[in-house]
């Protein structure tokens, strides 16, 4: 009796080290599998995220203008910081920052270019303002009204002591200036003696538009 128990209980044993074989073997081929199509979709992921980077550089490189600026580099940098192992890629970002400085490079000059005209219609509306009050200083009788004329006219300067240069004569390049003055006492000069025989050749101006340098030549 003792015989046939010890045998049942080895075939139990080998009955569950069998199990367990199997079960383990299972196991890890679940897992194996798990492992495998993680790296599938990991794999994918990384293709689609390839193909939307690829698709947005070449959206850059042949954009018209009608993608805002700031948008265009906000992408740039998004796909930069994801590092793509990718030499294509590598190639579009370039074609895209160049298209991207190219265009920046260019609306700099269309402002500089306004800019500098806005400026040059300032100077030219300033000059015919200033000389306006030249001519109201010397056609005007009254004292209490050259007064008037004389401080409306400072406004249009830094300051009272703004230099007043006067051609006499200009050869061969070189320039010859009377005895320099300032601007009031240029104003003054005209209330007294009535005589407005100069002309604005140049005036220099600051960032309020105020008048820093008055240059005449004589007519």
């Amino acid at each position: 009796m003792n015989g046939r128990l010890r045998q049942m209980f080895h075939f139990a044993f080998i009955l569950l080290l069998l199990g367990a074989l199997i079960t383990g073997t299972s196991g890890c081929s679940s897992k194996k599998k798990a492992g495998k199509t993680k790296e599938v979709a990991a794999v994918h992921d990384n293709t689609d995220q390839l193909l939307k980077a690829k698709g947005q550089l070449l959206e850059i490189i042949n954009d018209d203008g009608s993608i805002p600026l700031e948008t265009k580099e906000a992408t740039l940098r998004e796909i930069k910081s994801q590092h793509f192992d990718d030499t294509e890629i590598t190639d579009l970002i370039g074609l895209a920052a160049q298209k991207i400085k190219e265009e920046k490079e260019r609306m700099a000059q269309a402002k500089q270019i306004v800019q500098q005209d806005i400026t040059e219609t300032e100077v030219t509306n300033t000059k015919d303002i200033l000389y306006g009050f030249f001519n109201d200083l010397v056609s005007n009788k009254n004292y209490q009204d050259s007064e008037v004329y004389i401080n409306q006219a400072l406004k249009m300067f830094a300051n009272e002591s703004v230099p007043v240069l006067i051609i006499i004569s200009q050869a061969g390049g070189m320039v010859d200036y009377d005895e320099p003055t300032t601007i009031r006492k240029y104003l003054e000069y005209l209330d007294d003696t009535k005589n407005n025989s100069n002309l604005i050749n140049s005036i220099k101006v600051n960032e309020e538009g105020l008048i820093t340098e008055l240059e005449l030549i004589k007519k």
